[in-house]
Parts: C-alpha cells; structure tokens; sequence
C-alpha cells in the first residue's frame, strides 16, 4: 500500500510514505525556494585542475552577487550576529531564557493535517496530535531536550476517533518518550543535535546533522532540523528497515 501524507502545522511538512510487508519507507521536505533571475556572463576561461583553459560555455555568477543582493545578505548575517541561534532555539522549542517566550513548565506544539491515499488525493483521516518538550540547561553550550508526543486518526466525513480502517485496527502513534542534546560549538557557534535516549533505538543510529538557521527579514529567524534515519523494524513488528529523510522548519521572530 503506498499513501502521501501532507502535514500542515506551525511549520510545513510535506511526506510521502510506502509500506509493505518487509519495510516501511519515509521521506519529508519542505518546499525548496526557486532561484530567479541568475546572472549569466560570458567568459572565455575556466579553472581546470589549476590551469586556465578557454572554454565555450558560459559563467554562472552565482558567487558573486549584484550589490543590492550582496547588501541584503550582510544585513542577514548582521541580523543572525544579533541574536544567538542557540539560544533562540532553546527557547523556541523547550522555553528556555527569559523574557517573553520563556516557560520553565515546557512547550506544547499542536499538529493537525489529513492523510491522503497517493495519485487519487482521496483523504483517508484527519490527524491530529502534540508535542510536550522541557529543556535542561547542562552548561553554556549544551542543553537537553526531554520530550514525547501523540498522534491520532479521525475518520474525515464522521469526524470520530478512528480505530479500524477496512478490517484492520487503527491505533494511535506514540512516543514514549525522548532525550535529544543540543550542544553549540565554542569554535564557530553551529549548532548539532545527537539523540541519547528513544524507544525507536535512535541512538548513536542518526548521523551527526547540524540546526541550521538565517534571518529572512529584520524579525523572523528561520531554523531547519534535518533528520535521517535508517533503522531496523523488530520482527514482531515485521521486520525489514524503516527509513526515513525529514526536515523540520521553524520560525520564530527573535527581537
């Protein structure tokens, strides 16, 4: 059976999911930004293998700007500068700091979307669910997430709690619980994540990604978390592997 799933919550996801018997497999995006009006220049020399030769086709001045461009993107960074990303999204996500935004009792983050059956776009439930996550502060530059969340399924014409789904039981997804740590570089500020506890055996199972984030205008910051994930589904279960590629975007207004 294959199904696409379109989530539509504070931050846009969109996932497309196949499941047989021996492996379910996931991806997630975001829509990715068109570029518009790249600047082409002629030249008549190319770098190759560090010698100039000619070359007959043209240069791509992706590297190099016009001026207003140019500009916009030094005020970005000045912007970025500002505000410091880690705290900005210990704060975002687990209400870390002071100040407005700040909750020393954790965040919820609600969801909602529809589940639809691929090619046809027949809606297949309505989902819905949340996330409740608290922070630890450990030092300056590590912080720890302490999380867990639920989904479930209406039915889209009755609007019930959906429990079977032609003969076969429809239960909600849970999970238990969750440990990430975010730890921010003294070199060079980055941001990355590592899972430490799961009951999905995540640990030491993603690669090390960093949480990426840049200003779009004076007062939203916007903060990307990718996820990769490539692990074995227990024979009760199945068997078989369950991969998946995800994104997940935040915005948050820093100032």
């Amino acid at each position: 059976m294959c199904i696409n799933l379109t989530i539509i919550t504070g931050l846009l996801l969109v996932a497309g999911v196949c499941i047989n018997n021996n492996m379910m497999f996931a991806t997630a995006f975001t829509p990715s930004t068109a570029i518009h009006d790249a600047h082409i220049t002629p030249t008549s020399q190319s770098y190759t293998n560090g010698v100039d030769t000619p070359s007959l086709f043209p240069k791509l001045a992706w590297d190099t700007p016009p001026p207003p461009q140019q500009e916009q993107q030094q005020k970005s960074q000045t912007m970025i500068n500002d505000h410091d990303p880690f705290e900005v999204w210990a704060k975002t996500r687990l209400g870390l700091g002071t100040g407005p935004g700040s909750n020393s009792n954790g965040v919820f983050w609600v969801g909602e979307g529809a589940l639809y059956e691929a090619y046809t776009g027949r809606i297949l439930a309505i989902f819905e669910g949340y996330d409740v996550g608290r922070g630890v502060q450990l030092d300056d530059n590590h912080i720890r997430q302490i999380s867990r969340k639920i989904f479930w399924f209406r039915d889209p014409d009755t609007g019930e709690i959906m429990t079977e789904y032609e003969g076969e039981a429809v239960m909600p997804i849970v999970y238990g619980g969750q440990m990430i740590d975010y730890r921010k570089s003294e070199e060079d500020g980055s941001v990355t994540y590592s899972v430490e506890a799961s009951k999905r055996a995540l640990k030491d199972a993603l690669p090390e990604m960093k949480v990426t984030s840049r200003m779009a205008g004076p007062h939203q910051m916007m903060i990307n978390i990718p996820v990769f994930v490539d692990i074995p589904i227990a024979e009760e279960r199945g068997g078989g592997r369950y991969r998946a590629w995800e994104f997940y975007d935040f915005g948050v207004d820093p100032s």
